[in-house]
């Protein structure tokens, strides 16, 4: 057998059930489908459209616009990170050097 062993789940997402074939454990596959679900009937709350192919366009964008976001939060704070270490770094050599020449 393989590194990793798939195992089916039974979701339900905006009323149809699905069974997902997936190498992670079963609770993290309800997860992710409770969240698209959630997605799904706050979009649908929102628009005058019944059609499920639309509303799940709808929410998908909204879920890669929530991650782009996030995505974007994150890299601004490794730059942030990576540039406070820089100069935290330059302030100790400095420090040392100073030291030295005493």
């Amino acid at each position: 057998m393989g590194k990793f062993e798939e195992k089916l789940t039974t979701v339900t997402i905006f009323n149809q059930t699905f069974r997902i074939r997936s190498d992670d454990d079963s609770q993290c596959v309800q997860e992710l489908a409770s969240y698209v679900d959630k997605k799904m009937s706050e979009v649908a709350e929102q628009t005058l459209t019944v059609d499920t192919l639309k509303i799940a366009i709808l929410a998908a964008l909204n879920i890669a616009d929530n991650y782009v976001s996030k995505r974007e939060e994150y890299e601004q704070l490794e730059r942030n990170v990576s540039d406070s270490t820089g100069r935290l770094n330059r302030f100790l050599i400095s420090s040392l050097d100073k030291m030295g020449s005493s």
